[in-house]
């Protein structure tokens, strides 16, 4: 079983030709750490200023932003479907629950598999398709790009590679983790699809933790 975050920083794979924006990013977060063991702090202020392009922050906080936002879009009290192009879309399913003669309103997170993804992959994922009523938006890279030193072309070009990279394991039929912090994890296996959301990710859109142990189960 692959880890994606290990992966996508590894030099080896990610060929200057085929994923020129991991290489770039990945060679810089690979400096980064060894330039912070050698210099000062303002040295290395002085670098960061000097570099033709900006390294901070690499591939993996660009998708921790990602995840950030997708995290905020669910949260909303009228949450749209979120659709990751490429990858597939989150939303929310709502239902309402009676319980000692009180009524409560639960919301479970899903993901939903891009069809054409799975279909090109030959993945199957049990799941339902996106309810019609939910509105679906693309990731709005404004937002993405807003706490993050990097620009849209840059997000959009290094989610595009890292997504070609997944597929590329993928159909070499290797197990793989693809994980969006805070939020859960995407695993494949063989051509298995199955979503796992965090425990606190959870928590956060149910007050009730009993509630949540279901949903873990």
């Amino acid at each position: 079983m692959a880890n994606m975050e290990a992966l996508i920083t590894d030099l080896e794979r990610c060929s200057l030709l085929t994923f020129p924006t991991l290489k770039k990013l990945s060679c810089n977060a690979n400096a980064i750490s060894f330039f912070r063991n050698v210099l000062t702090a303002s040295e290395l202020a002085d670098l960061e200023h000097d570099m033709p392009f900006p390294y901070f922050p690499d591939v993996t906080t660009i998708w921790g932003s990602v995840s950030k936002h997708i995290q905020q879009e669910l949260m909303l009290k009228k949450p749209y479907g979120v659709r990751v192009t490429g990858l597939g879309t989150f939303y929310i399913k709502k239902w309402i629950s009676f319980e000692n003669g009180e009524m409560h309103n639960f919301r479970r997170p899903m993901f939903s598999l891009s069809k054409t993804v799975a279909q090109t992959c030959e993945l199957k994922q049990n799941s339902i398709d996106v309810p019609g009523d939910i509105k679906k938006v693309g990731v709005n890279y404004e937002k993405i790009c807003s706490d993050i030193p990097y620009s849209q072309e840059m997000v959009q070009c290094c989610m595009k590679e890292t997504l070609r990279f997944f597929y590329r394991i993928i159909m070499n039929r290797q197990d793989i983790d693809f994980t969006l912090k805070d939020i859960g994890v995407l695993v494949i296996r063989g051509n298995e699809v199955k979503m796992t959301f965090y425990k606190d990710f959870l928590l956060s859109l149910n007050k009730y933790g009993y509630v949540v142990q279901q949903l873990l189960s």
